[in-house]
């Protein structure tokens, strides 16, 4: 049994309940070494058996279907899994493109208060749902008109298939997470520095962030979140956690703690003109931001934790 098979059943199996997983595991494993074993009687090699006889299957989504009993009438069970890919590959591609394009354009503008993220804001939201109107209307059309099940979209392969999940593999699950935080970190560093909303009662703008943290400690930060994202790629690339990683995790996340504490608790980290304007007349802000430096040092020391936790359950796991 090849791991080609082994990946078709886990993908038809991975949506249905836990109950009947097994189930229809065995029952369709059986199917498929039947009809694989009377391909390679009649002379086919096993390797193009296999894939030929899980093309005769089917895409697992449209088999999961059928074993759940689940409706699947959106557009309609012959298209729907179609229907739903193409607006997956479209929204989160198309969406995100016309914000930042439209952010971009508000700045060049002039416009880069909030107003000008609303009016992004709102342009994208508007392609999105027209995205979904014309993308349903397209699909219901096609259905209605095609000749048999599946028509011209029915081109599914078991090439396509998603790989088996690895106990303890860092994912992009896993990855992409403090990707996006160091990315938004950065974004605003410089966005509270030349896009600034905060006012003075004058009306004068003032960054967040003490200017002079500009002269070190803001260049410092940055490159520590370059420097996680690095170390994110790095262990996606190498796909599970070990000593040598654990011990660079502690590096980074002392190398932005320790600092970071110690500037909130010195009451160096933001522009005096801020704290005047807003912290000094919201006394719930105050609290809040007093609290900034014990999340910070309870969250590096959970993350140092977890790594030496992942790193050591990688080796027992070798080991075993």
């Amino acid at each position: 049994m090849t791991e080609l098979i082994d990946r078709y059943l886990w993908a038809v199996t991975r949506t249905l309940p836990a109950a009947r997983r097994a189930e229809v595991s065995t029952g369709l494993r059986t199917s498929i070494d039947e009809e694989v074993a009377e391909k390679v009687k009649a002379g086919a090699d096993a390797a193009t058996a296999e894939i030929d006889t899980l093309a005769e299957f089917g895409d697992p989504d449209r088999r999961a279907a059928e074993f759940s009993g689940r409706p699947a009438y959106l557009i309609g069970p012959a298209y729907f899994f179609d229907y739903r890919r193409l607006l997956i590959i479209l929204l989160s591609a198309v969406t995100p493109s016309v914000f930042g394009a439209m952010v971009l354009a508000q700045w060049l503008a002039g416009n880069n208060t909030l107003t000008g993220v609303g009016i992004a804001f709102s342009t994208a939201l508007t392609v999105a749902f027209q995205l979904l109107f014309w993308v349903t209307v397209v699909f219901a059309i096609i259905e209605r008109t095609a000749q048999g099940k599946g028509g011209a979209f029915d081109s599914w392969h078991p090439a396509s298939l998603p790989q088996l999940p690895t106990t303890g593999r860092i994912g992009v699950g896993e990855t992409v997470p403090p990707i996006m935080a160091n990315l938004l970190l950065i974004g605003f560093i410089f966005w509270q520095q030349n896009f600034t909303v905060v006012q003075t009662l004058g009306g004068e703008q003032t960054a967040i962030f003490n200017p002079g943290l500009w002269s070190f400690w803001l260049p410092y930060f940055i490159t520590i979140a370059v420097l996680e994202i690095g170390f994110a790629m790095l262990g996606y690339g190498l796909g599970h956690w070990n000593w040598t990683l654990a011990g660079i995790n502690v590096v980074l996340a002392a190398g932005f703690a320790v600092p970071a504490c110690w500037l909130f608790i010195a009451g160096d980290v933001f522009n005096p003109v801020f704290v005047d304007r807003f912290v000094n007349t919201i006394a719930p802000l105050g609290t809040v931001l007093s609290l900034i430096p014990v999340l910070i040092g309870v969250l590096a020391l959970l993350d140092m934790v977890d790594g030496f936790r992942r790193a050591y359950a990688r080796v027992s796991r070798s080991r075993g």
